[in-house]
């Protein structure tokens, strides 16, 4: 319903034209990183490749704690506008992004994964919409540069769907999400991060809660590697943001007052909110059916639909084991029925971390391949 009536709204405001920028601001890249030696020439050598001029561009790389060559291999960059801050504690990836923010000196703060590739007009594409006073952020769009594999696949497709939500939701004015991978804010508008939270929802909704738009800049791609590498990490990753992203809005709950924040008031509750209890709402209504199957004979066909269902997501890990490929389609929809089903159940365990009180302070990238 919620992006039924984001896409509604969206059409009644007319399309602005992007804004020209002037002259380009100076930018701070803020790239936080533990144990990411794999990673760090490729980030560093694409990063000093951006169409930006170098007087303009500053890299700071956070290594945070790192316990392998991460830090030797940003050294090497030290005489090409790129700065290595050590902290000798692994202590998360907010500890990190506040220590970076505090040494930057850009009037633009740009925050980047290690793992995540720009084009070359990709930081010109984000900086763009600044040329509005009232733009605070901007976040960028995450494309998947590898599409290989059934849940690879299902996880392209959420983000195409997220990625449509974000353009209905920034010709609104702002957006009641973010995305990590890459995004932007002013220097003046940043807050320091609390521990546990998801550094990209936080500081957005930090943006809107001094009046400023997030909007979304489409044109500024990041390529990454599939997001999650197996069942098993999707499971971690989808538990952990949920219940970083719960912590990050009650400690900004006033934007939940509709009186204040009208219709984004709304929006940030369905979509950050309501849309965490869904696996709540698909075990009541499992639940209830089961309840009304003695005395109701329509109830059948209800519970009858939702097994049905519930199989083709657990039938993605059959196939393998009985050594069988299913046809193209089928196998398409079993692995799209596995992987909403995984993320629901990950989120049912995030918010019980939430109501728990379970914060994850921590930050432990996991890049490679699992299950």
């Amino acid at each position: 319903v919620n992006p039924l009536l984001v896409y509604l709204a969206a059409r009644r405001v007319a399309r602005c034209p992007a804004p020209v920028a002037g002259t380009l601001p100076p930018v701070s890249m803020i790239v936080a990183v533990h144990n990411g030696a794999a990673l760090m020439a490729a980030k560093l050598d694409n990063a000093l490749a951006l169409d930006y001029p170098p007087a303009q561009l500053e890299i700071i790389v956070v290594a945070d704690g790192c316990s392998d060559a991460t830090e030797q291999i940003v050294a090497r960059y030290g005489d090409r506008n790129v700065r290595l801050l050590r902290l000798p504690e692994h202590r998360g990836k907010t500890w990190a992004l506040n220590a970076g923010v505090e040494s930057a000196y850009g009037e633009l703060l740009v925050f980047s994964d290690a793992d995540a590739l720009l084009p070359a007009e990709a930081l010109r594409q984000l900086t763009a919409p600044f040329a509005d006073p009232t733009v605070g952020g901007v976040c960028g769009q995450r494309v998947i540069g590898e599409r290989h594999g059934a849940l690879r696949e299902a996880q392209a497709r959420y983000i195409d769907l997220d990625s449509r939500l974000k353009e209905w939701e920034s010709r609104l004015g702002t957006l009641t999400s973010n995305d990590g991978k890459l995004y932007a804010i002013r220097r003046a508008l940043f807050v320091p991060l609390p521990p546990a939270v998801t550094d990209d929802l936080f500081l957005a909704l930090a943006v809107v809660r001094q009046g400023r738009g997030f909007v979304f800049a489409p044109q500024a791609r990041a390529l990454i590697p599939t997001p999650s590498r197996g069942a098993a990490h999707e499971l971690e990753r989808r538990r952990r943001i949920v219940a970083a992203s719960l912590h990050g809005i009650r400690l900004q709950k006033a934007l939940l007052d509709p009186r204040r924040y009208g219709f984004f008031a709304w929006r940030l509750l369905v979509n950050k909110v309501f849309r965490r209890l869904l696996p709540l709402a698909l075990l009541l209504v499992m639940g209830g059916t089961l309840l009304l199957l003695p005395g109701h004979s329509w109830a059948w066909p209800l519970l009858l639909l939702q097994l049905f269902g519930y199989g083709l997501a657990v039938s993605h890990l059959l196939w393998p084991k009985i050594g069988m490929q299913p046809p193209p389609l089928l196998g398409k929809v079993s692995a799209a029925g596995f992987y909403l089903a995984l993320g629901a159940y990950g989120t049912l365990l995030g918010v019980g971390d939430f109501l728990r009180g379970r914060q994850p302070e921590k930050w432990t990238p996991r890049k490679a391949d699992g299950v």
